[in-house]
C-alpha cells in the first residue's frame, strides 16, 4: 500500500517548489502558440456574471448565466466560414440539483447585429466541463449564447474554441528523390507527447515538429524558440489520437507515428487527454488502437497508412505521480514503437497486443510478423509484459534487427533495482525475418506468415534503486539508435504499478553501448546524465532518443527528457554533442534544453509523465536512378536499346515519345523514326509492388537520313579529257 503520507508531503513540497519556479519561462512546443479561442471581448452581455471568464482558452473559471434573460455574446476575433467546427465547453450549474438537464440557445452573426439560431445544446453533467462541438451555419465572428427556459437552464460558461489558423511551416522546404516541397530539412524533429485535458480540443497537439539546428549553447541553458516548431491541424487528440512511436523514411521523407496507451492518466495534477485518433476510428476503436499514421511529406496531413490486429480488453491508465485519478476504457493495448530499414526499404513496428515485430512494405501491407520467445497465447490484450518488444533498430549493414524490452519491479516509493534488455534477430539478405514458420493464433484472415527464431541478447540495463514517488516502477527500453560509430543508443521509458498504460518520468534513463569482438553489445555500457538530481532519480529520461549526423560535421544526441536544468523542468528535448563527458559523475555540458511548456493553462509546467518520442532528419537519401541508351544520337531506320538501373527496384515502367512505353529493364526499339525523339523517363516498383519514389530519364535524338547529290561540269567529255565531278550531302558526321 502506498505511503500516503509521504505522498502528501511530497506533493506539497513539490507544490512550494511549484510557486517558486513557475516565473521560469516556458515555451510551448506541444499546443499552438495561437489562443485558438473567443478573447477577442465578451461583445454583449445581459445579466451574466462573469462574462470575461468565457474568454480565451479553458482556464478553471467560467461565466454564469443563471437567469431565463442572461445573454453572452462572444467575439471571437476572427471569422469562422460556415461548415466549420466549433466547441462550447459548459456545464450545467454545480449547484442547481432542481432538474437533470440543462439547455443552452446557439446563435451566430457575422456581424453582431443579425443572429441565425443553430442549436440547442443539452447537458446533464454539473460536474465536469464538457466540450460539445458545432458546426458552423453561417460565416461566424460572434456566438450568442443564452438560456432557454426561466426554470432549468442554469449554465456555466467556461469557453468556446475554435481550431486557429493554419500555422506558416517555419522551415525551409526541401526536396527528396521525386518528393518536393518537403516539410523536412537537415535538422527537423518531429516528436510525440502527451496532452492535459484541460486544453482546448484544438490545442492538444499530441505531435509536432521542431528544428534542432544550432541548438547546443556554449553552457547548460534552456534553447526554447516557438518560432522554430510546427504543428498540422490535423496532429491533435481528436485526429491523431495518443501516439508514441516516430519513425522517418528518409527516402520519401514521408514520416509515421504510432497509436499508443503507453500514458498515464494526470501528470501531476493534470488530468491527461486519453484517445486513440478520429482518423483511425475513434476514441476506443479497434482499429485506431492499431495504427500506423503517415504525416504527408509536403502537407503534413496525417493519415492512415496501416492498421495492425487488436482485440478488445479492459484496462486502467494509471496516475504514477499523486494517485487519484484513472481512465479507464475497453478497447485495444495499441503498438510501440516504429522503425525504417533503409537497407532493404521496409518498416518494422512492435505490437503491444501480440508481442510481435511486424515487417511492412513501404505502401503499408503486412509481410510477416515475428513473435519472439513465448508463443502468443491469442488471449486479448498484454500476456507476458517482460516479453513484449518496444524500441526498434536496424543495424546500419542491415543484418539485425535490435529490440528492447521491460521490466516489472516491486516497490513503494522506491524505484526497485530492474534490468530491461536488449535482444537481437537476424534478418536475410532480403530483409525477411530467419526462422521457420509458426502461424498458430495469427488473427483470423491473415495473410501473412508468422516466424519464430533465435533471439539473440546483448545487454541487461541496469535501471532504478532508489527513492521515487510511486509504486512498482516498470522500466521499457522504448527506442534504440545506432550513432556513426555503430554504437547504440537506447532510452529507457518507466511506468508505475507495473502498468503498459502510465508513464512518469524519475529514473528513466538514456543508455549508450559499444559492441564486443563478436558483435554483441555490451561493451562500454554508459548511462549520460542528462537532467538534474532532483528530490528523486539519478535521471528522468522519457525514452526517446535520435542521432542527428549535422551538415557541419558534428553529430548530436537529441532525447526526450524531463527536469532537464532544475527539479521544475523544463520537460521536453535535450541536445548535445555526442563528445560532450558521458560519466554520470559530471552533467552532460554544453547541453540545450527545448521545453514541451505548460500543458495546461493553469500554469503547470512540471507534466510528469507527458514526455514521448523524437527521431531527427538528417538529411536525404538519395537512391540510386540511372538511364542510359547506347546511343544518344541515331538515324531514322536504326535501333537503339534503353538501360536503367534503380535502386530497390524489382520491376520497370519506362515512357516516351510518340506513345511508347515498356516494362522491360532494357527495352529495344527498332526501325525509329523522328517521332522516337525525345525524352525517356522510367519508373520502378520494388519486390512488394510499391513505387519507388524517384525516377530518372535519357535524351534521344533521331537524324533523318541525308541525302547526296554528284554532278560533272559537263555533258559530254572526250577521251583524255578533265572531268570535274562536284558532290554535296546534307549528312553532319
Amino acid at each position: 500500500m502506498r505511503n500516503h503520507s509521504f505522498q502528501s508531503l511530497r506533493s506539497i513540497v513539490r507544490l512550494l517548489f511549484l510557486i517558486v519556479t513557475l516565473s521560469t519561462t516556458f515555451i510551448t512546443i506541444s499546443f499552438a502558440q495561437c489562443v485558438g479561442g473567443a478573447d477577442a471581448a465578451a461583445a454583449g452581455t445581459i445579466g451574466v456574471n462573469n462574462p470575461d471568464n468565457a474568454l480565451g482558452q479553458p482556464s478553471g473559471v467560467f461565466a454564469e448565466l443563471y437567469d431565463a434573460a442572461d445573454v453572452l455574446i462572444l467575439d471571437l476575433g476572427i471569422t469562422i466560414p460556415a461548415g466549420s467546427e466549433y466547441s462550447i465547453i459548459w456545464r450545467r450549474k454545480s449547484s442547481y440539483d432542481n432538474v437533470a438537464t440543462a439547455d443552452m440557445v446557439v446563435q451566430e452573426s457575422g456581424d453582431n447585429a443579425t443572429f441565425t439560431q443553430n442549436v440547442i445544446l443539452q447537458t446533464q453533467d454539473n460536474q465536469a466541463f464538457n466540450a460539445f462541438k458545432v458546426i458552423a451555419s453561417v460565416d461566424t465572428r460572434y456566438v450568442r449564447l443564452n438560456t432557454l427556459t426561466a426554470t432549468n437552464d442554469d449554465f456555466d460558461v467556461e469557453a468556446v474554441v475554435f481550431p486557429c489558423p493554419p500555422e506558416i511551416n517555419p522551415f525551409s522546404t526541401n526536396s527528396c528523390n521525386d518528393v518536393s516541397n518537403s516539410i523536412l530539412h537537415p535538422g527537423v524533429s518531429p516528436l510525440s507527447c502527451g496532452v492535459s485535458s484541460g486544453q482546448s480540443p484544438y490545442a492538444q497537439y499530441t505531435f509536432a515538429m521542431l528544428s534542432a539546428n544550432n541548438l547546443v549553447p556554449a553552457d547548460r541553458s534552456e534553447v526554447s524558440n516557438p518560432d522554430s516548431v510546427y504543428h498540422h491541424p490535423s496532429w491533435v487528440l481528436d485526429s491523431l489520437g495518443n501516439v508514441f512511436g516516430v519513425g522517418l523514411n528518409t527516402n520519401t521523407n514521408e514520416i509515421f507515428a504510432t497509436a499508443s496507451s503507453n500514458y498515464g492518466s494526470a501528470f501531476f495534477g493534470q488530468n491527461a487527454g486519453i484517445a486513440y485518433g478520429s482518423i483511425g476510428g475513434g476514441v476506443d476503436d479497434l482499429g485506431a488502437a492499431g495504427t500506423v499514421y503517415r504525416i504527408d511529406p509536403t502537407t503534413g496531413q496525417a493519415s492512415v497508412f496501416v492498421q495492425l490486429p487488436q482485440q478488445s480488453t479492459t484496462f486502467t491508465h494509471q496516475d504514477c505521480e499523486d494517485d487519484l485519478y484513472t481512465i479507464t476504457r475497453t478497447t485495444g493495448v495499441g503498438l510501440g514503437n516504429i522503425t525504417y530499414d533503409s537497407i532493404h526499404n521496409q518498416y518494422f513496428v512492435s505490437n503491444i497486443e501480440d508481442g510481435r515485430i511486424y515487417r511492412l512494405s513501404t505502401c503499408g501491407e503486412i509481410l510477416e510478423s515475428y513473435d519472439p520467445f513465448t508463443q502468443d497465447d491469442g488471449v486479448a490484450g498484454i500476456s507476458i509484459i517482460e516479453e513484449i518488444p518496444y524500441g526498434l533498430a536496424v543495424e546500419p549493414n542491415g543484418n539485425r534487427l535490435f529490440f528492447g524490452l521491460s521490466d516489472e519491479t516491486v516497490g513503494t516509493n522506491v524505484a526497485a533495482a530492474g534490468a530491461p534488455e536488449i535482444h537481437s534477430i537476424d534478418l536475410d539478405a532480403n530483409g525477411h525475418f530467419v526462422g521457420t514458420q509458426n502461424n498458430t493464433n495469427l488473427p483470423t484472415g491473415a495473410t501473412y506468415d508468422n516466424i519464430e527464431g533465435v533471439e539473440v541478447f546483448h545487454v541487461a540495463i541496469p535501471t532504478g534503486s532508489g527513492s521515487s514517488f510511486t509504486n512498482n516502477t516498470l522500466y521499457m527500453i522504448s527506442d534504440l539508435a545506432f550513432d556513426v560509430n555503430g554504437n547504440l543508443l537506447a532510452g529507457v521509458r518507466v511506468g508505475c504499478n507495473n502498468s503498459w498504460h502510465s508513464s512518469y518520468n524519475h529514473f528513466g534513463e538514456t543508455n549508450i553501448v559499444s559492441p564486443n569482438g563478436s558483435g554483441i553489445f555490451n561493451q562500454n555500457l554508459t548511462e549520460f546524465n542528462v537532467s538534474v538530481r532532483g528530490q528523486a532519480a539519478i535521471e528522468d529520461s522519457y525514452g526517446g532518443v535520435s542521432i542527428y549526423n549535422n551538415p557541419n560535421g558534428t553529430e548530436q544526441y537529441l532525447i526526450s527528457s524531463s527536469d532537464i536544468l532544475s527539479e521544475g523542468g523544463p520537460h521536453g528535448i535535450a541536445i548535445w554533442n555526442s563528445n560532450a563527458t558521458t560519466s554520470l559523475a559530471d552533467s552532460i555540458s554544453p547541453l540545450g534544453a527545448f521545453s514541451y511548456g505548460t500543458i495546461d493553462n493553469l500554469g503547470n509546467g512540471d507534466p510528469k509523465g507527458a514526455g514521448g518520442d523524437i527521431e531527427v532528419y538528417s538529411g536525404c537519401q538519395v537512391l540510386e536512378c540511372i538511364a542510359s541508351i547506347d546511343n544518344d544520337e541515331i538515324c531514322i531506320g536504326e535501333s537503339f536499346t534503353l538501360m536503367a538501373s534503380i535502386q530497390f527496384a524489382s520491376s520497370y515502367t519506362w515512357s516516351g515519345p510518340n506513345s511508347f512505353s515498356s516494362t522491360d529493364q532494357n527495352p529495344t526499339i527498332n526501325n525509329a523514326s523522328i517521332a522516337e525523339s525525345g525524352t525517356y523517363i522510367v519508373v520502378a516498383k520494388d519486390a512488394n509492388g510499391c513505387d519507388i519514389l524517384t525516377s530518372c530519364s535519357v535524351d534521344l535524338i533521331v537524324n533523318p537520313l541525308p541525302s547526296c547529290t554528284a554532278v560533272n561540269d559537263g555533258l559530254l567529255t572526250c577521251i583524255n579529257t578533265t572531268v570535274t565531278l562536284t558532290a554535296s550531302s546534307d549528312a553532319t558526321d
